[in-house]
């Protein structure tokens, strides 16, 4: 009998729980969906419809948001994962500060039912490698359908096997173009829903590198809150 095939999608920014999720999903014989997280709710909701994601990992951030615009309209979700903890501000200037990270699961909401990342990896804590094998993907079954930046329309979803998905991260490695060493860290901030970027990360991992994760805005001077034109206390250059 054939396996049915189960669509769970990422709408959240780079982070390691995403990669996680990824992975996670990816060896359980999930087939993952990746949206960008800046497209726009018309964009959001064309994917998930289109590709009937029963599951997502979604940003705490943008969870309110989102529930009434795309969430909502998509009948076939069933479970909605919180995720980017570490993405949460503590303080914001100017403005109403956020709400903290849930510590409960919030429960269930409409048709769907939802979860906090670390409460469930305290759900699946028992499961074995035993329990995955079963589970486990063939080299033919999806892996990804991942959906393109949307310039020319409504995005398209670029649809790759997991031999295909193996095929390029072994090529970039082969060729030379990922090559880190076990004592590198890799800077990761571009979009994971993104193929480059989901490259990168997986081939240096393969190969023993370390991920640190940034966001752009965490990259440049610009956004340090006390700026100093002149790192010179001394204004004389010869005093």
């Amino acid at each position: 009998m054939a396996k049915e095939e189960c669509i769970c999608a990422l709408l959240a920014e780079t982070s390691s729980e995403w990669q996680q999720s990824a992975q996670a999903s990816l060896q359980c014989g999930l087939t993952i969906t990746t949206v960008y997280a800046t497209l726009g709710a018309e964009a959001m909701l064309h994917g998930l419809q289109e590709t009937k994601a029963e599951i997502i990992f979604v940003d705490w951030v943008q969870y309110e948001s989102l529930c009434d615009g795309v969430l909502n309209q998509c009948p076939d979700l069933k479970y909605v994962i919180l995720i980017g903890q570490e993405l949460v501000p503590v303080l914001v200037n100017g403005a109403a500060n956020p709400k903290p990270f849930p510590t409960e699961d919030p429960g269930e909401n409409g048709a769907f039912t939802v979860m906090t990342w670390p409460n469930l990896m305290k759900k699946s804590a028992g499961t074995t490698f035993e329990i995955l094998s079963e589970v486990a993907p063939e080299p033919s079954d999806i892996a990804l359908i991942m959906y393109t930046s949307g310039s020319t329309g409504l995005p398209k979803g670029v649809v790759l096997t997991h031999a295909n998905f193996v095929a390029v991260v072994a090529s970039a490695i082969a060729q030379g173009v990922v090559t880190p060493l076990p004592t590198d860290v890799v800077i990761a901030y571009l979009p994971l829903a993104h193929i480059f970027e989901l490259i990168v990360e997986v081939a240096t991992t393969s190969q023993g590198g370390a991920i640190g994760y940034a966001h752009p805005r965490s990259l440049t001077g610009a956004t340090n809150p006390n700026p100093n034109p002149n790192p010179n206390p001394n204004p004389n250059p010869n005093p």
